[in-house]
């Protein structure tokens, strides 16, 4: 009596069951950290065209965000129960983003705005300067938004081929040194002044000093207070400015629509604990 064996070789074909089963596990919470990738790119482009944040910190911060984007999605295979914190999380970053990403595109399109008025006011700009003498004065760099501006400034006249010095007091609330520093300026013949204000009313006697000697002065952002440099017997010969007043409503008005009353009042809570009301 024979015996036969049979040798089972294997055909290189597996269980069409699980490799769905494998391909579809946590299938909802990959589609969520999908999003949250999208979420991030659009949120990266809309900062990078926004020009608000210097490069290498933008991609510090785009490290980060894609970084968190693959542990997200990472915690989708594992088979523990790990992986529904890892929707939690990505589905918090995603609605981060989503409202970071609003606020960006309403602040590109202010800036694009704000550009468009100047170039309105401003008419045809020359390519190449003439050889003017530019001194611009500012409120003072101890802030950083006015530290972000003498910067601006030097890489706008870098590109224009122009000669600029900037100036600048001591502290913000420095309104005397400011105009001490424009009457500085004003010794030293420079063809055109544009300055920033502390206050409305701090730099008209050394505006009315320029406009003796035929300075050009032009007022950019803070506005001067024209009334009171008119009664002066003074001017301006141009101005680019904004009403940071309503800049602020704005801002308040996001801030009520954009949070509950607990949120509002953490922040009341936090600004009357770093700037105490007397």
């Amino acid at each position: 009596m024979s015996t036969h064996s049979h040798s089972h070789r294997s055909t290189g074909h597996h269980s069409p069951g699980k490799n769905g089963r494998a391909v579809t596990r946590n299938l909802p919470g990959k589609l969520i950290t999908l999003v949250q990738l999208l979420m991030t790119v659009i949120f990266v482009a809309l900062l990078w065209n926004s020009g608000l944040v210097p490069g290498r910190y933008l991609a510090a911060l785009a490290i980060v965000l894609f970084v968190l984007f693959g542990v997200m999605f990472g915690l989708q295979f594992l088979r523990s129960k790990i992986y529904i914190l890892g929707i939690a999380l990505s589905l918090l970053i995603s609605i981060g983003l989503g409202f970071g990403s609003y606020y960006l595109a309403r602040a590109n399109q202010m800036l694009a705005d704000v550009e468009t008025e100047m170039d309105s006011q401003l008419g045809e700009v020359p390519e190449k300067s003439a050889g003017e003498k530019v001194g611009i004065l500012i409120s003072s760099t101890s802030n950083e938004f006015w530290a972000t501006m003498k910067t601006r400034y030097e890489e706008a006249a870098a590109d224009a081929d122009l000669d600029i010095e900037v100036y600048e007091a001591s502290a913000e609330d420095d309104a005397e040194g400011q105009l001490d520093a424009l009457n500085t300026m004003v010794s030293m013949d420079f063809d055109v002044i544009i300055l920033s204000p502390i206050n409305g009313t701090n730099l008209i006697p050394g505006i009315v000093a320029a406009n003796e000697k035929d300075i050009k002065i032009i007022n950019l952002g803070p506005g001067v207070d024209e009334a009171a440099l008119e009664e002066a017997g003074g001017h301006l010969d141009a101005k680019i400015t904004v009403n940071f007043e309503d800049q602020g409503k704005m801002v308040a008005e996001d801030l009520e629509h954009g949070f509950d009353g607990g949120a509002l009042e953490a922040i009341q809570e936090y600004l009357q604990e770093e700037s105490p009301i007397p």
